[in-house]
């Protein structure tokens, strides 16, 4: 059928359940949430439309995300996780091979760890989904971390470093 929307998926459903949680907590109607929409994050979605999200029968793009996110006092990784009492209640989403507990993916969302365990994802991840200033800092960090625990267990690094420099220099005989 011309026009319809195709069905939405598990993170679409979590989205739109969040949403309506949410503004029920917030105890705001439909009309209040759309107000509080444009006062708050300048975007609009009139009552029709946020009832149509929480009904499924409405995709949320990205844009409505992060302005649902802020006219509702939350990041937008909140509408994205499946509501738990639980951190061990299995959760799923879309792309997702198989549930994982809420704690894990909570982690994920929050780029703290991968979604499954004994594999390099959150390296990747880390290198592939963080902006390149925020990979350097943690490197950096890192390193300054391991350079100060081998100075507290009295490792004195830079005799370490002019004898790797001395060895390198007689290797290539500049000695």
């Amino acid at each position: 059928m011309a026009g319809k929307e195709p069905d939405i998926g598990p993170t679409a459903r979590t989205v739109a359940a969040n949403v309506e949680r949410l503004r029920g907590e917030l105890d705001l109607n439909y009309t209040q949430l759309s107000e509080r929409l444009q006062e708050v994050a300048q975007w609009s979605i009139n009552a029709v439309g946020i009832r149509r999200i929480e009904s499924g029968e409405r995709r949320v793009t990205p844009d409505d995300l992060v302005a649902l996110a802020r006219a509702l006092g939350v990041w937008p990784i909140t509408l994205l996780m499946p509501h738990t009492e639980d951190a061990a209640e299995e959760v799923t989403a879309t792309g997702m091979s198989d549930p994982v507990d809420a704690a894990t993916f909570w982690g994920w969302l929050t780029a703290m760890n991968g979604l499954y365990g004994g594999t390099d994802e959150w390296v990747e991840t880390m290198h592939a989904g963080h902006p390149g200033w925020e990979v350097r800092e943690f490197y950096q960090n890192a390193h300054e971390q391991a350079v100060q625990e081998r100075r507290r267990e009295g490792i004195d690094l830079d005799e370490i470093a002019a004898r790797a420099a001395h060895t390198g220099e007689r290797e290539r005989g500049d000695d």
